[in-house]
């Protein structure tokens, strides 16, 4: 209905819950072959090696080869090749160059790894396309490593997809994108006694607050 009685600007497909939800999906993305896509799989909630492979096959045939940017963190980057290609020890340790490359393969324009450089001291976000890295922007890591926060990656996907848009070009847009998700991680806060979760919605900070003497930033 949204589609029929609006213009959309952007696509974004996030969790996808098994395999049969994917043609639907990539029924109406050929639909709109002029839309930008940003997809943004997670892969793991199902305990269900069977069920994941199916579903990481029928990204790879479906979804990824119309997706304008894929947008994965490494780890699970290299989970869906291990998956897709039935392969777990050649995809443990693929460095974020050649995942990139491998997805690239599948039929997408850009592939955008979130911690593409584990251990670092800031989560590093690569950019690639098929002639390899266009850019990286870095993500703050928590100080406390006990901390936990959901949702950095939807954010980071989200805002993706809004930038596309709005019309800046997949380089300009994953800038922007990974700006503003490391400015919502940063005020990240706990949600009653849930995990914390980025504040999208930062910049609309109270007015009190833009009024305080004090000059803190909240």
């Amino acid at each position: 209905m949204i589609l029929q009685n609006m213009a959309v600007a952007a696509f974004k497909v996030g969790a996808l819950a098994s395999a049969d939800q994917v043609q639907p999906i990539a029924a109406i993305l050929a639909d709109y072959d002029s839309v930008p896509v940003v997809l943004d799989p997670k892969f793991g909630a199902s305990q269900d090696d069977d069920a994941d492979s199916e579903l990481a096959a029928a990204l790879r045939e479906l979804l990824v080869p119309q997706a304008s940017v894929v947008s994965i963190s490494l780890m699970l980057a290299r989970r869906l090749l291990s998956l897709a290609n039935d392969d777990e020890e050649r995809s443990h340790d693929l460095p974020a160059t050649a995942c990139a490359r491998e997805l690239i393969a599948w039929g997408t324009e850009f592939v955008l790894l979130t911690d593409a450089e584990p251990g670092s001291p800031q989560a590093m976000a690569a950019l690639y396309d098929e002639s390899g890295l266009v850019r990286s922007d870095a993500l703050p890591r928590l100080d406390a490593p006990s901390t936990r926060l959901l949702g950095v990656s939807d954010t980071l996907s989200a805002a993706l997809a809004g930038l596309l848009a709005h019309g800046l070009d997949v380089p300009q847009a994953c800038h922007e994108a990974c700006q503003y998700t490391a400015a919502a991680v940063v005020h990240a806060f706990n949600a009653g006694i849930g995990v914390a979760i980025p504040d999208r919605l930062f910049w609309a900070g109270d007015d009190d607050d833009d009024d305080d003497s004090s000059g803190d930033l909240n």
